[in-house]
């Protein structure tokens, strides 16, 4: 009985410990003026809070952090010491290029570019509103 409910107890905190979502390191709130893509998720215009974490996770979530919007995949770099004044930045053109918060750098891969050429926007650098 005793080995048996070691079993199923070290099974169970196996599960967990896959089951558990990795945690945010950091977050910050931007203000999008226009609508950007941001992996494979399309953003309209607004207000969002970008959440972070170790494993490269970016979690897109509303204005009022109710609700997640998208999840999509970055390379995380560490910032060099002479671009830290760059933290809590994000730059785009029609999609988020990198995100960077903290002391780590988040870049997106690139997606197939709209077929418009109107579309096409010059890189734009946005400040956190929050952090």
């Amino acid at each position: 009985m005793k080995k048996s409910l070691c079993k199923v107890l070290s099974l169970a905190a196996l599960a967990l410990s896959f089951a558990a979502p990795a945690a945010a390191n950091d977050s910050a709130l931007f203000r999008l003026d226009q609508a950007v893509q941001v992996g494979s998720v399309a953003l309209p215009a607004g207000v969002y809070e970008f959440r972070v974490s170790d494993r490269g996770v970016v979690c897109v979530y509303d204005e009022e952090k109710a609700a997640v919007v998208g999840v999509t995949l970055a390379r995380r770099d560490s910032l060099e010491l002479a671009h830290l004044s760059g933290s809590a930045t994000l730059t785009h053109d029609w999609a988020v290029r990198s995100l960077s918060i903290g002391d780590f750098r988040y870049t997106f891969s690139p997606g197939a570019a709209p077929t418009a050429t109107a579309a096409l926007r010059q890189p734009t650098t946005v400040v956190a509103l929050a952090r």
